[in-house]
C-alpha cells in the first residue's frame, strides 16, 4: 500500500508537470517583447498583437472580471462596425471549443452579428495598442477577437490554427489577439 501511494504520487506530479513545461502553461507573464517573438515563431504577425492600456489597479481587476466573468476561452467574439453601429457575436454560451467557434465563422445564418451599443460590449470599455502604438479600432470587417494570457501557455496556438486559417483565406475577416497580461514599463 505503501508503494502504491509514492507511485501515484511520482506519476500524478511529474505527468501534470510534463504537461505544464511541454505546453507552457502558468509560468508567469514576461515581458511584451517575449509575447511578440512568441506569435511570431508561429507566424502571427505581431502587429495584430494588442496589450490594454490600462495603469490604474482597480480598472485592471474589472478588465480581467469582465473576461473572466464570461467564462471566454481563446474566443472573445466576432465584431464589425458599420457606421457607429456594433454588429458583435460570441458563442460563450455554446460549447465554444475552437471547432465551434470555427462552425459560427462559417455558418453566419446559424450564428448571425447582432447589433450592440458599443458600451454593451465589455471588451470595447478599454483602449488596446500594439507594438507600434496603433490603438485598436473596429473596422468595417469582421474581426475575431482572440484572448491570450500567460496561464494558457502555448497550447493556443494549435487550437487557433484553424481560426487564424479562416480568416486568412476569408477577405471579409480579419483578426485581433488582445493579450490580457499587464507589464510594468
Amino acid at each position: 500500500m505503501k508503494y502504491a501511494l509514492v507511485f501515484f504520487f511520482i506519476v500524478n506530479v511529474s505527468c501534470s508537470t510534463i504537461v505544464e513545461l511541454a505546453n507552457g502553461v502558468n509560468k508567469e507573464s514576461k515581458s511584451k517583447e517575449y509575447y511578440l517573438k512568441l506569435f511570431e515563431r508561429k507566424g502571427i504577425d505581431a502587429n495584430v498583437i494588442y496589450f490594454p492600456v490600462i495603469n490604474d489597479q482597480k480598472e485592471r481587476n474589472q478588465f480581467l472580471y469582465q473576461i473572466t466573468r464570461q467564462k471566454y476561452y481563446y474566443f472573445y467574439g466576432v465584431i464589425k462596425n458599420e457606421n457607429s453601429k456594433y454588429w458583435f457575436k460570441n458563442i460563450s454560451d455554446a460549447s465554444h471549443g475552437c471547432q465551434q467557434v470555427l462552425f459560427s465563422l462559417q455558418n453566419e445564418a446559424v450564428y448571425p452579428l447582432k447589433c450592440y451599443q458599443k458600451n454593451e460590449i465589455p471588451l470595447l470599455n478599454y483602449s488596446y495598442k500594439n507594438s507600434i502604438g496603433e490603438e485598436f479600432v473596429v473596422s468595417n470587417k469582421k474581426t475575431v477577437i482572440l484572448l491570450y494570457n500567460h496561464a494558457i501557455g502555448k497550447a493556443i496556438f494549435k487550437d487557433i490554427k484553424p481560426i487564424l486559417e479562416f480568416v486568412q483565406k476569408n477577405n471579409e475577416y480579419n483578426c485581433r489577439i488582445i493579450v490580457a497580461d499587464f507589464f510594468n514599463e
